[in-house]
């Protein structure tokens, strides 16, 4: 007797977590072609932008890119550490904009002329953050929140989760109900298994022998019948 466990039970809100978790790896992607800052200062206005390639290196589009095909296996094969490659991706890009564009949101200081400190022409500037910092910023903290809460699911959950077009044909490893199964080449059993396999085994299914039976009884019944005649007689 195979116990099945029971089906994984998945919420409406569940559901939507891997389109979040998406959602925000895109947009982390996208704000590394964005610009990050501008530099300002009070009489001249806008003075240059900065480019968060310039900043990153494209490293945070790295990290978004990979967490969207980590994503992918994790709901493809149900693979637990593909899960949690996703929340590292999204925690690694929330602490780099921690640590390189937020403390810069509010600088201000000294500039030259074209955003080059040029020798008597210095100015008063500050930095406003633009687009791409915002979108750098919800990026980042999407995908680690949502990464992290993906990482909680179990191996049966995850081969659920995704829409059906995305996952496997795997199932789950302790989720499924196991069939029948069928007899290996070469090592069907032998023994009868109801009264048809037994008038298999004995002979009962082949007319010669069935014929050959009835004509052993019938002789049986005359010589039964015979034996009390011939007492009476003697």
């Amino acid at each position: 007797m195979s116990f099945s466990a029971p089906p994984v039970q998945i919420r409406l809100l569940e559901r939507l977590l891997p389109f979040a978790c998406a959602g925000s790896a895109v947009l982390l992607f996208a704000s590394e072609f964005m610009n990050t800052f501008l530099i300002s200062e009070s009489v001249r206005g806008g003075l240059c932008e900065i480019p968060a390639s310039d900043r990153h290196l494209y490293a945070l589009a790295v990290l978004a890119g990979f967490a969207l095909i980590a994503l992918v296996i994790s709901l493809r094969s149900g693979s637990k550490p593909a899960a949690m490659a996703v929340a590292a991706c999204g925690i690694v890009a929330l602490v780099m904009f921690l640590a390189i564009d937020l403390p810069a949101a509010t600088a201000s200081g000294t500039l030259g002329e074209g955003c080059s400190p040029i020798e008597g022409s210095f100015a008063e500037a500050s930095v406003d953050p633009q687009a791409g910092f915002w979108i750098a910023l919800i990026g980042a903290l999407g995908l680690a929140a949502t990464g992290i809460a993906l990482a909680t699911f179990s191996e049966r959950q995850l081969a659920v989760l995704g829409p059906k077009w995305l996952r496997g044909s795997r199932q789950p490893r302790d989720g499924g109900r196991e069939g029948p199964r069928s007899p290996r080449p070469g090592s069907e059993s032998t023994a009868p298994t109801g009264p048809f396999d037994a008038d298999r085994e004995s002979g009962a299914g082949d007319p010669a022998a069935a014929r050959e039976r009835a004509r052993s009884e019938r002789r049986d019944r005359t010589r039964r019948r015979r034996r009390p005649r011939t007492g009476e007689q003697g």
